[in-house]
């Protein structure tokens, strides 16, 4: 016979009445009681394990779990997620252990109350959707259904790359089911070939203020990775990025970016501008006034401008200057040069200017003395251009071409011309600096020694051309050549008489040059000829 609860009591005995009709009172007080906490019944109202799902969240799964034969026992839980368009297939498990006291399940006289259980489950790992959650107790190896099966909502990942520019990337990434959480960003980064050249993971948890503004959790899940394409070759890369948990499963994550790297191939240097016709000599447009016959200047610190001179100018002055100015000579019958100096106690600066000998002969010379400087200046139609007897020269920026020559030369015995556009003879402190130097047959630099030692030669970033060699260094009688510096000059291939002769000396005097950057034209280290 099946009684109610109510027909139990009756059917007892008054004792036994009034003992059950008290724990019936009490069950009924349970009932009550549990209805909002999901509190099964007393001890006394279940033989099987019992309990409830209470909560389902981002970061929490909650519940209880009690065998009412067992108050002692904690007891498994297994929580089961459901398929979320199928909810009869499983797609998760996690098992957990009801041993927490509550609260609740001591007011409600649950056995001991310490029969709760708090997990969570990591909703990254699933796909967006709605899905169920149940929990089992686990009793003797079988599953008893706890009530309240709740069903979750898993958003979708929200993030992507916001730019990929010359220097940085920058993106972002969170989980709304885990707005504390901060999560690692993988980038892949693709060629044209769709090979993988450079793959890094960064963890996105800069703070970004437009996230913050969208009311985005913590707004804690920024990535700005600085970028370097120093070692990428040019071409267009594709820039993936993945969103990673802490299990290691990735997911992406927005859309892919692009990033076109071009190689700027910097232009070739320009030509280097050698003193020619255009950047030498009296400038274009110059008025002159016509100076007849010779000039000798004795007054120190004169200066002569624009001025066409027919004659020859002899220097017995200090710091005289000759600027903007023609100077063409007259008929010689015996050595002689357009300008001279004088002596070692005058100096003149001589700059854009042109010298030439309007009545060319073998007995012209174009410069001779020292203590001179040349600037700008454009010298032809004389045998030499420069002839140096003393210290302290200079010659810079100019043009030194088209010499005389002559097969039967007065001067030379009736032999050939020994043209030069620079003849050194004695002399100190001498630089010879950007000029253009070509058109001789002897040497374009020729240093004979004659009148005596000559040291501290400087010939530096000249354009030079022409010559048996193109630099004639001799010692002669005066010993070995000391000072001499020649170096980042440019010799041009295929003009000297012997071939690939840039610089002869005696074998003494080659360990004491000083040597460095001299090319020629064509290619190749200039070296040095052994006399």
């Amino acid at each position: 016979m099946n009684l109610t609860l109510d027909e139990r009591a009756v059917a007892a005995s008054p004792r036994e009445r009034k003992h059950r009709v008290s724990i019936s009172l009490a069950v009924a007080l349970g009932i009550i009681l549990s209805l909002g906490a999901g509190l099964a019944p007393s001890a006394s109202a279940a033989a099987n394990p019992t309990g409830n799902l209470d909560k389902v969240e981002a970061g929490l799964v909650s519940g209880w779990a009690w065998d009412p034969n067992n108050a002692a026992a904690a007891l498994t839980v297994e929580l089961r997620v459901f398929n979320a368009s199928n909810q009869d297939v499983t797609v998760g498990k996690i098992t957990t252990t009801a041993n927490i006291t509550r609260s609740d399940l001591v007011n409600a006289k649950i056995g001991t109350g310490k029969y709760a259980f708090q997990t969570s489950i990591n909703w990254f790992n699933y796909p967006a959707g709605t899905y169920k959650v149940a929990a089992y107790a686990i009793k003797g190896g079988a599953m008893y259904p706890l009530p309240n099966p709740r069903n979750f909502t898993v958003q979708k990942l929200v993030g992507g790359i916001d730019r990929v520019n010359d220097t940085e990337i920058k993106a972002f990434v969170w989980k709304p089911d885990a707005p504390n959480y901060a999560l690692t960003m993988k980038f892949n980064i693709y060629n044209s070939a769709n090979a993988v050249v450079k793959s890094f993971s960064v963890l996105s948890n800069a703070y970004r203020s437009d996230l913050a503004n969208l009311g985005w959790g913590t707004a804690n899940y920024g990535v700005l990775y600085t970028m370097d394409w120093s070692s990428f070759a040019a071409g267009t890369y594709r820039v993936e990025a993945l969103a990673i948990d802490g299990t290691g499963i990735a997911l992406p994550c927005g859309d892919p970016k692009y990033y076109t790297k071009t190689v700027v191939v910097p232009p070739p240097p320009p030509a280097p501008v050698w003193p020619g016709p255009t950047n030498t000599g009296v400038p274009a447009g110059t008025k002159l006034t016509v100076h007849e016959g010779d000039l000798k200047i004795t007054v120190d610190n004169t200066v002569i401008d624009s001025t066409e001179i027919r004659g020859l100018v002899r220097i017995e002055a200090k710091n005289v200057v000759i600027k903007n100015s023609l100077i063409t000579g007259r008929l010689l019958t015996s050595p002689l040069s357009l300008i001279y100096v004088n002596g070692p106690n005058y100096s003149v600066t001589v700059k854009d200017s042109t010298l030439y000998a309007k009545n060319p002969s073998p007995y012209i010379v174009g410069v001779i003395g020292s203590n001179f400087t040349l600037e700008r200046v454009n010298i032809y139609n004389v045998t030499d251009q420069v002839n140096i007897i003393g210290n302290n020269v200079t010659i810079r920026d100019s043009w030194l071409h088209n010499n005389l020559y002559y097969l039967q030369d007065p001067v030379q015995n009736n032999t050939p011309t020994h043209d030069d556009n620079v003849q050194i003879q004695i002399g100190s402190n001498i630089q010879l600096i950007h000029n253009t130097m070509e058109s001789t047959h002897n040497a374009a630099v020729m240093v004979t020694q004659d009148q005596g030692v000559v040291g501290n030669l400087l010939i530096e970033n000249n354009r030079i051309s022409h010559g048996a060699c193109a630099l004639n260094l001799a010692e002669k009688t005066k010993g070995t050549l000391k000072g001499f510096v020649i170096k980042n000059n440019v010799f041009v291939s295929g003009t000297q008489v012997y071939s690939g002769c840039a610089i002869i000396t005696d074998a003494t005097s080659i360990p004491l040059l000083t040597l460095s950057g001299n090319t020629w034209t064509a290619g190749g280290t200039v070296a040095v000829t052994k006399r």
